[in-house]
């Protein structure tokens, strides 16, 4: 594993693909460029010239997907295209401004256009900084559009192939998660610590440990957020994978630390006649909702834990999902005697702050430490600490 720059937040090797990048792109716009900077219209093509790259990056479905990869993985390298763009399409303004004296005619639309232009680049750079991007994402999304829109109508010859490069590709990975997308009810319960179970009920298999997917909540339960999706690790192994018995579904677990999942928290508490519109309501003390799940994405890569002697699993809080369903695969692994399993000793570390957060988990694991010792060759030790408490299995 590649150190971390601390400063930059980003690996030595994402710094070195991000530094490239701007070596071939500054390459072409100082040193391929001897007129600069009289010739405005260079940067603007170099800015123009990435749009297919930002929306193939910000997309669920990159090329690292085929690897088994999630999108967040190619984060670091759609902000560093994006704010190329961004950069090269805000010179391009200067230098017109600055250097040409430009005095806009905004009764044309050349110079109307090209006004909007730089005022959404204006309003995607503010709204690109994660502090105010996590309050305002949806006006960092009306940049972009206005930002495409204005573009075209500004010099509509040039941006076009461009544009539709970048549409099509957006287009292909709404296909794809198209065919990944079911809908399909599930139950919310509410647990200790501001948690809240979704089951997604008819879906047991089709995901690996280690992998997430995005959920829609479609309730009028949750306000004006039942459009929003978000993103959860699954919490469970898939019933083919899993020693235990009973029915399997998708689970996931849903802490309220922001403004969507605080809202589905309040609907899970919400008493059952304030939700007369749900589906069929109750069902082992929870709520019956319908939701969209877009999935699964992500995972550990070619990262075969079965593959070693000795596996160490450590998770604070709500990260016990990810080390939750790895555990549970491997004891059902070692059980069904399936594939090549190496592993002998497994250990699982998990702090939390508040103790009753056992309750997420006490009977899995209770479950899965009995079926290691008296199924398999397993050595399972799982490890719990909070406040004033330590339990060892």
């Amino acid at each position: 594993m590649l150190p971390r720059v601390p400063i930059l937040g980003a690996t030595v090797g994402q710094l070195l693909v991000v530094l490239i990048y701007q070596a071939v792109v500054n390459v072409y716009f100082l040193v391929l460029n001897p007129a600069l900077p009289y010739n405005y219209k260079r940067p603007s093509y170099l800015a123009i010239a990435q749009l297919p790259f930002v929306f193939a990056l910000a997309t669920k479905n990159s090329i690292l997907s085929v690897l088994g990869k999630g999108p967040e993985k190619l984060n670091f390298l759609h902000r560093a295209v994006g704010q190329g763009l961004i950069v090269f399409g805000l010179i391009h303004a200067i230098f017109i401004e600055k250097l040409l004296h430009f005095k806009p005619d905004l009764s044309k639309r050349l110079y109307l256009s090209g006004v909007v232009s730089a005022s959404a680049l204006l309003l995607i750079l503010v709204t690109s900084f994660s502090i105010v991007r996590r309050k305002a994402y949806q006006l960092f999304i009306i940049g972009w559009l206005v930002f495409v829109y204005a573009v075209n109508m500004h010099v509509p010859k040039f941006p076009f192939p461009f544009t539709i490069a970048a549409l099509a590709l957006y287009g292909l990975d709404v296909g794809l998660r198209f065919a990944k997308t079911r809908v399909k009810t599930a139950s919310l319960v509410a647990l200790s610590g501001n948690v809240v179970m979704i089951q997604v009920q008819g879906v047991a298999e089709g995901w690996r440990p280690g992998q997430y997917c995005w959920i829609r909540v479609i309730s009028t339960g949750m306000g004006f957020r039942l459009l929003e999706s978000h993103p959860f690790t699954i919490a469970n192994a898939p019933a083919a994978k899993s020693p235990l018995p009973g029915r399997h579904n998708l689970t996931l677990l849903s802490k309220a630390n922001g403004d969507w999942t605080r809202a589905l928290r309040r609907f899970a508490d919400m008493p059952l006649v304030a939700a007369q519109d749900d589906l069929d309501n109750l069902k082992v003390g929870g709520r019956n909702v319908r939701v969209i799940v877009d999935g699964p994405y992500g995972g550990s890569m070619y990262q075969d834990f079965a593959e070693a002697q000795s596996v160490l699993l450590i998770a604070g809080g709500s990260g016990i999902t990810f080390c939750a369903s790895v555990l549970e695969e491997l004891v059902g692994s070692a059980a069904q005697l399936r594939g090549n399993i190496r592993t002998r000793f497994v250990t699982l570390v998990w702090s939390m702050k508040a103790i009753e957060n056992i309750d997420w988990y006490s009977e899995m694991f209770n479950a899965l430490v009995s079926i290691a010792r008296n199924r398999t060759t397993l050595s399972v030790r799982i490890y719990i600490h909070g406040q004033c408490y330590d339990w060892v299995s």
